[in-house]
C-alpha cells in the first residue's frame, strides 16, 4: 500500500472501476469516442508505476527508512497490478448488475391502454410538446387497470419509471401533485426510444439506472389516489418527499410572486434548478453560447457557494469552528434533498462533508483526495453515472481547477485579482473538458472567458441574494431588496445576451477524433507535470505545450493529408436523415443534408437531433439540403428546421423527378457526389456509394455501373429484410431506420455485423 501516495491511490480507486464500467457497457451497446479516449487513458497507470518506482528507488538509496522495506520489489508491483485488475473487474461486475436489473423488469404494459397508478417522484413542470402545453410528471408505476374487455376491474402490479405528459386538468390542481403522492392517469405508454449517436447526449445510461421504461403522452389525469399498503419505510420516505416538495413549491411560488415575469423563472432555475421550459429559448441559447448553462441547473458551484456562506455566517455570529461546520453540513444535506441529488450536487456535497469532517477531527483536508473519494463512492453505487454528461463535466471541471488554477494565476499579470482570479478559474475549469464540450455542445470562443469574468460573479451574487431573501421572507418582506435583486438579474441577462451575440465571440467547431482526444489528455498530463512537478518552471516551454493543445482543438488534422467523402447516419424516431461530408486539405468541410419525413411532421426532438449532427462537424449551414416527402402537414415543422440551418424556402426548388421533394442549389463540391433517381438518392465517393431508397424502384434504377462497393439505406422494413432482391450485387452494409417498427426490426436483425439498425448502437461513419 506504500507503493503509491494516498492521492494516487485515490485516483486509481475510481479510475480503475471506470475502465471496467466502460468495457462492460461498451461491449453491450458499443463504444463512443469519449469512452475510447477514457480507455486510452489507461497509460496513466503505467505512468504512475514508472514514476513511483523511480521515486521509491531514489528514496531507498538516500534513506532506507523513508520507504517501507520491499515497497519496490517485484512482489509488491505484482500486488499493485492485481489490485488494479480487481478494481477493473469490480467495475465491470457492478455495470453488468445494473444493466441486468433493468432488463429483468417486465414492461408488459407498454402499448396497453389503461389507468395507471403512479407514485410521483418530482414536482410537475409545464412542458411544450409539439406546440401544446402539458404537465410533465415523472414517477414510478405501481399498478395498472387495463382498459380491455374482461379485465377492466383487474388491478395488475407493475414497476418501472415513466414520464407522463398530462393534459392540464381542472379535477386536480398542479400544486396538489407533490412528490410522494399517488395519481391515477389514463393513457397508453410508449416504449422509451434510444438514439445513440456520436455527438449526441446519450440518455440510455441514465434510463438504465432509473429503470425508465416508457413515456405516456396526452394522459388524462383521473385524480389523486390514496397511498396503497406499503412498507413502513416507504411511507416515511413518501412523507419526507411531500414535505420537501411542498417547501420547494413554496420557494418557487415566492420567487415568481416577488420577481416579475421571466425573472421569477430565472431565479428558480438559479437557486433550485429545473423550470427550463418556462425560460425563453433565447435565454437558454445565450447561456449555452457563453458556457454558463451549468449555472441554470444546480451544480457543485451552488453547493460550494452556499456551504462557504453558511460557514462564514455561522463564524460571524460567534459560533466556534465545529458548530459552524455542523451547521454548514446540515444545510448542504437539506439543500441537496430539496433540489435533487444529481451528480454535481452530490460531488460537491461529499467534498464539503469530507472537508467538514476533517475540520471537526482536526485533520488536514486534501481536496484531491476528497474529489477522488467522492467519485469512487458515486461509481461504486451508481456505475453508469460515469456515462452521464453532468458527471463528466462536473468532475472534469473540478479536476481542472485543482490542477491548473494556481499555476495559471501565478503566470497572469499581477494587480488585477478580481479579473485574473475568475479568468484563471474559467480557463483551468475548461482545460480538461474542452474535448467534452466540443463533443456534446460543439461550441468554442472567447465569449466564455468574458462571461466568466463579467457575468459569473454577478450570478453568484444573485444566487446568494436569492437564498438570503427567501430566508428573510419567513420573517419580514422587504420589497426594496427584491427590486435590487431583479435589477441585478436584468443586468446579468442583458450582459450575457450581449456577450453571446458579439460577432466572433463564439462559434460551432467540430469535435476531436479519438486519436486527437487521447493525445490532448496526454498533453494535459504533461503540462501538469511541467507546472507542478518539474524542479524549475519554464514559461516558454509551458507556452509551447499550451499552444500545442490549442492546435489540437482548432486544427482538423484528420483532413490535412487526404480528401475524403463519408456518410453520417442520424437516428430519428420517425423518418430518416443522413449527412454526406466532404473533406479536403486546407479547405473547410462541406456538407449535404438529406431528410426523409415519410410525409409526417418532424418532431422537435428530431429537429434538434438533425441540427446537433450538423453542428457536431463544426458546420453552421450545410452547402446542400434535400427534403423528401414534403407535404402541407409537415411543411411547418420543416420550416423551423430550414430556418435553424440558415436556409429559406426561396433557396429550395421542387424536384422534377420525385414529387414532394425539395432540393437546395447544388454547389460545385457536390456536383460529382449527388445523384437523384426515382425514389432514390445516391451519394458517390472515390471508393463507393451510399444508396437511400424506400424500395419502390426496379433493379435498373439501382444499377451503379462502375460502382462495385456501396452501402444501402432504407426505412422500409420489407426492403431491408430482402434488400438483395433490389440490387445488382449485395451491399457491403445495410442501414435501416425502423421508426418504431419492432416487428420488422426483428426481421432485419440477424447475426450480421454489416447490418445497422438506428436506435440500437452507435453507427460509425462510412467512408465512400
Amino acid at each position: 500500500m506504500y507503493f503509491f501516495t494516498y492521492t494516487e491511490w485515490g485516483a486509481l480507486l475510481w479510475l480503475a472501476p471506470a475502465w471496467g464500467i466502460v468495457l462492460a457497457y461498451g461491449m453491450r451497446y458499443g463504444f463512443t469516442n469519449p469512452m475510447l479516449v477514457l480507455l486510452g487513458s489507461s497509460w496513466y497507470f503505467l505512468w504512475l508505476i514508472i514514476e513511483r518506482y523511480v521515486k521509491n528507488r531514489k528514496s531507498e538509496y538516500i534513506n532506507v527508512n523513508l520507504v517501507r522495506k520491499g515497497s519496490t520489489s517485484r512482489r509488491n508491483m505484482l500486488a499493485v497490478v492485481l489490485i488494479i485488475l480487481s478494481l477493473i473487474v469490480f467495475g465491470m461486475y457492478r455495470t453488468a448488475v445494473t444493466i441486468d436489473a433493468y432488463e429483468t423488469v417486465n414492461p408488459y404494459y407498454v402499448g396497453a391502454k389503461g389507468i395507471y397508478t403512479i407514485r410521483v417522484t418530482s414536482l410537475p413542470e409545464m412542458a411544450m410538446v409539439n406546440r401544446h402545453t402539458y404537465w410533465r410528471i415523472v414517477g414510478d408505476i405501481v399498478e395498472i387497470v387495463p382498459d380491455k374487455e374482461g379485465v377492466n376491474s383487474k388491478h395488475l402490479s407493475a414497476e418501472g419509471e415513466v414520464v407522463v405528459y398530462v393534459i392540464p386538468s381542472t379535477v386536480v390542481a398542479q400544486t396538489d401533485i407533490l412528490p410522494g403522492s399517488y395519481v391515477a392517469i389514463k393513457g397508453t405508454i410508449t416504449k422509451v426510444n434510444f438514439a445513440p449517436e456520436e455527438g449526441r447526449i446519450d440518455l440510455r445510461a441514465r434510463y438504465l439506472t432509473n429503470h425508465r421504461m416508457g413515456t405516456l403522452y396526452e394522459g388524462e389525469l383521473q385524480g389523486l389516489v390514496t397511498e396503497p399498503e406499503t412498507e413502513w419505510y416507504t411511507h416515511i420516505v413518501n412523507q419526507v418527499m411531500k414535505s420537501l416538495g411542498y417547501w420547494r413549491y413554496m420557494s418557487s411560488h415566492i420567487l415568481k410572486q416577488q420577481l416579475p415575469g421571466e425573472l421569477g423563472d430565472m431565479s428558480q432555475s438559479l437557486l433550485l434548478g429545473g423550470g427550463y421550459n418556462a425560460l425563453d429559448s433565447s435565454i437558454m441559447e445565450a447561456f449555452a453560447k457563453t458556457g454558463l448553462i451549468h449555472i441554470l441547473s444546480v451544480s457543485g458551484s451552488h453547493v460550494a457557494l452556499l456551504f462557504g456562506f453558511i460557514f462564514v455566517l455561522a463564524s460571524w455570529l460567534g459560533m466556534n469552528k465545529k458548530r459552524a461546520t455542523y451547521g454548514a453540513i446540515l444545510f448542504v444535506i437539506v439543500y441537496c434533498l430539496l433540489v435533487g441529488c444529481n451528480p454535481p450536487v452530490i460531488r460537491s456535497a461529499l467534498m464539503g462533508i469530507i472537508m467538514g469532517l476533517g475540520i471537526i477531527k482536526g485533520r488536514l483536508y486534501q481536496s484531491r483526495q476528497a474529489l477522488h473519494l467522492s467519485a469512487a463512492i458515486l461509481l461504486w453505487f451508481e456505475p453508469l453515472l460515469l456515462l452521464d454528461v453532468s458527471f463528466q463535466l462536473s468532475f472534469g471541471a473540478t479536476y481542472g481547477i485543482l490542477f491548473f488554477s494556481r499555476p495559471i494565476y501565478q503566470r497572469l499579470p499581477k494587480g488585477w485579482p478580481y479579473i485574473m482570479g475568475p479568468l484563471s478559474l474559467c480557463v483551468s475549469a475548461q482545460i480538461l473538458i474542452f474535448p467534452l464540450q466540443l463533443y456534446y455542445f460543439h461550441l468554442m470562443g472567447v465569449g466564455s472567458l468574458i462571461a466568466a469574468i463579467l457575468v459569473g460573479p454577478i450570478l453568484d451574487f444573485a444566487i446568494l441574494g436569492t437564498a438570503i431573501l427567501l430566508l428573510l421572507h419567513l420573517i419580514v418582506d422587504i420589497p426594496l431588496l427584491w427590486y435590487i435583486l431583479a435589477s441585478i438579474l436584468k443586468g446579468a441577462l442583458f450582459l450575457n445576451f450581449t456577450i453571446a451575440n458579439i460577432p466572433g465571440s463564439v462559434g460551432y467547431w467540430g469535435a476531436l477524433s479519438v486519436g486527437a482526444g487521447a493525445l490532448y489528455i496526454l498533453g494535459c498530463r504533461y503540462l501538469y507535470h511541467c507546472m507542478l512537478k518539474a524542479d524549475v518552471r519554464q514559461l516558454w516551454y509551458e507556452n509551447i505545450i499550451g499552444l500545442g493543445l490549442l492546435c489540437l482543438l482548432l486544427i482538423p488534422f484528420s483532413s490535412l493529408l487526404h480528401t475524403a467523402v463519408y456518410i453520417h447516419i442520424i437516428p430519428l424516431s420517425q423518418g430518416a436523415a443522413f449527412l454526406v461530408l466532404k473533406e479536403a486539405p486546407f479547405t473547410a468541410r462541406t456538407m449535404w443534408l438529406h431528410v426523409a419525413t415519410e410525409g409526417k411532421p418532424l418532431s422537435v426532438i428530431s429537429q434538434s437531433a438533425i441540427i446537433n449532427a450538423v453542428h457536431y462537424y463544426g458546420v453552421t449551414k450545410p452547402q446542400l439540403i434535400t427534403l423528401e416527402s414534403v407535404t402541407t402537414e409537415n411543411r411547418q415543422s420543416l420550416s423551423d428546421l430550414v430556418m435553424s440551418l440558415h436556409w429559406t424556402w426561396q433557396n429550395l426548388y421542387k424536384s422534377n423527378i420525385n414529387e414532394g421533394t425539395f432540393i437546395g442549389s447544388r454547389t460545385r463540391d457536390f456536383e460529382a457526389i449527388f445523384e437523384e433517381q426515382q425514389n432514390t438518392f445516391i451519394a458517390r465517393g472515390p471508393q463507393g456509394a451510399f444508396i437511400f431508397s424506400n424500395g419502390q424502384n426496379s433493379k435498373n434504377h439501382l444499377k451503379l455501373k462502375e460502382m462495385t462497393s456501396y452501402i444501402s439505406g432504407t426505412t422500409n422494413g420489407a426492403v431491408a429484410a430482402t434488400h438483395s432482391e433490389y440490387t445488382v450485387g449485395a451491399p457491403k452494409a445495410l442501414v435501416y431506420w425502423p421508426n418504431g417498427n419492432t416487428r420488422s426490426q426483428a426481421d432485419v436483425d440477424p447475426a450480421d455485423e454489416n447490418r445497422y439498425i438506428t436506435g440500437t448502437k452507435v453507427i460509425p461513419d462510412f467512408l465512400l
